[in-house]
């Protein structure tokens, strides 16, 4: 999955004007402080939080750390309850994704049943167009409900292909949610009908059995009811659909024998792969968002690392040293090759990698008293089952000095967890506040070549360029340096005038947004950039106008 487009309303700052985020490559957000630029990282936060774990009123996330939303309370714009936040989400099928569904025991038995029925026509709803299926868009709208002193999602809409598919929606204190607004002329719910005529006859080039489930009641004592039966599914999540469950609806006062049965349980693993499926790969997608605050700790002397690396240990950066004392030499050159080369960050540091086995003093008596072979085979089996030890330390080229983490000034050590997950991640969303912080103006310059150097390479008209990886950054800053070598390398590129070891970036992979308070909430604004790296909108109050101030 990747991330393309985020819309929210009644979210913290943002009231009830939508406020809509494209996401590029790389995405930068400025803006005075306080302004709201923060409230982007909180929604793709509070989305994780809701799919992952059902979870509407969350106070500290899985995937943020220390990040504390303080509850539904304080998302809903201007606490007020009687507001509904409205969060949606547009995004791309990757290589690895797939429209397709989780199918319970019950719902193959279904399937064999209806299967073994000699009327039985599978109708192939998706079988061979979901990987035709690229752009996805869902919709959540999350509410307070005094009954039940609790919020909930009310309404979960999906567009696939930018055509509505369906909705669904539930009410406070009902055990059931509704499928509303289904979409019969949708592709996916289509399958082609035989009947030569009618294929010569654009109007009746298909034909639903999705919509003669849903639309013809099964009275025998009166003329059927064309109008639309809203079907119900027992729902544990409010209106958005378990995500590792088929979606097993049924019709209120209506018997399940009398309906179509051949055809149902083709019908819902259809409407499965249409409403679960979506939230499913979104949900699956938000499991890699990388979240750094913009105060990364730095390891003491007696650090261990994590067994396992979390999400929500790149928030403090401390998910970096886990990660470097797990990885091969071969990252670790990687990394040492953008940290010490001229044409990239040039720190003066080049990190070092030992593994070890810690042994106890009665290895020591046994080696100074050894004379038989007995005793050598015994040590190096001993010493085969001690644990492996790793210790990472920084060698200081100037001065041929290794140093521990906690030794180096705090530029290196707020840079380093920076650099660690942009090189570390072939995927997802790494998203950072404040990169610059404590850092030089010539490492912010820097660091965005770093940045560069990660994303995936397209074939232009002037170069064939290789393959980079479906990394999304996201960062907050206040940089004008981080700002003025993108789009130095975007006029570079443009010119084919790169420098030796300088990545080509192209102005369609940068997207540039200023946030700053307005009178109905907050505004946030594109700012487009040319292919000669000029800004093609005017900045607000001008282009970091306090230097031209002084200056001039």
């Amino acid at each position: 999955m990747y991330l393309t487009a985020l819309t929210l309303r009644n979210f913290k700052s943002i009231g009830d004007k939508p406020v809509r985020v494209e996401f590029k490559q790389i995405t930068l957000l400025f803006g005075p402080n306080s302004a709201g630029k923060s409230t982007i990282f909180q929604a793709l936060h509070y989305l994780s939080e809701i799919l992952e774990r059902y979870n509407c009123d969350p106070g500290q996330t899985a995937h943020g750390g220390s990040l504390d939303l303080g509850g539904f309370q304080n998302l809903v714009h201007k606490h007020d309850l009687s507001r509904s936040i409205i969060i949606s989400v547009e995004f791309r099928l990757d290589d690895h994704d797939y429209l397709g569904l989780s199918i319970s025991l019950k719902e193959e038995d279904d399937l064999a049943e209806a299967e073994a029925d000699q009327s039985f026509e599978p109708l192939s709803l998706l079988g061979c167009a979901h990987t035709d299926v690229s752009k996805v868009s869902v919709e959540l709208e999350i509410r307070w409900s005094d009954l039940e002193s609790r919020a909930f999602v009310s309404n979960y809409a999906v567009e696939i292909e930018n055509q509505p598919f369906g909705t669904c929606t539930s009410q406070p204190g009902q055990p059931f949610s509704q499928i509303n607004n289904l979409n019969f002329s949708h592709p996916m719910l289509r399958t082609p009908f035989d009947d030569q005529a009618a294929i010569e006859s654009p109007d009746s080039l298909y034909h639903t059995e999705v919509e003669a489930i849903f639309r013809v009641r099964t009275d025998t004592d009166h003329a059927p009811d064309r109008s639309v039966i809203t079907p119900v599914f027992e729902s544990k999540t409010d209106a958005l659909p378990a995500m590792d469950e088929t979606l097993y609806f049924h019709f209120p006062d209506e018997s399940e024998e009398a309906t179509p049965s051949t055809k149902l349980a083709e019908v819902r693993r259809a409407l499965t792969e249409g409403f679960v499926s979506p939230a499913k790969v979104l949900r699956n997608g938000l499991r890699r968002l990388y979240h750094l605050g913009p105060l990364r700790e730095v390891p003491g002397r007696n650090f261990r690392p994590e067994r396992v690396v979390t999400p929500s240990r790149w928030a403090s950066g401390l998910a970096a040293w886990d990660i470097l004392h797990r990885s091969e030499q071969s990252f670790v050159d990687q990394l040492n090759q953008f940290l010490e080369s001229k044409e990239h960050l040039d720190v003066g540091y080049s990190i070092r990698l030992k593994r070890f086995r810690e042994v106890d003093s009665r290895f020591v008596f046994v080696l100074k008293d050894t004379t038989s072979l007995e005793d050598f085979v015994w040590i190096k089996q001993e010493l085969a089952r001690l644990p492996e030890v790793c210790r990472i330390t920084l060698w200081d080229e100037a001065n041929g000095l290794e140093l521990m983490p906690e030794d180096l000034g705090v530029g290196i050590s707020q840079l380093l967890p920076i650099v660690v997950a942009a090189l570390h991640y072939r995927s997802g969303i790494v998203s950072i506040e404040q990169p610059e912080l404590h850092i030089h103006p010539r490492l912010q310059t820097a660091l965005a070549d770093v940045f560069i150097a990660q994303l995936p390479r397209r074939t232009r008209g002037w170069r064939s360029l290789g393959i980079g990886n479906e990394t999304m950054f996201l960062l907050e800053t206040h940089s004008e340096h981080l700002i003025l070598r993108f789009l130095r390398r975007i006029r570079e590129t443009t010119a084919n005038e790169l420098p030796p070891g300088a990545s080509p970036f192209d102005p369609q992979d940068l997207a540039v947004y200023y946030v700053e308070p307005a009178k109905d909430g907050v505004d946030i604004k594109r700012l487009r950039v040319d292919e000669t790296g000029e800004f093609i909108d005017r900045w607000p109050h001008g282009f970091f106008e306090e230097r031209a101030e002084e200056l001039f």
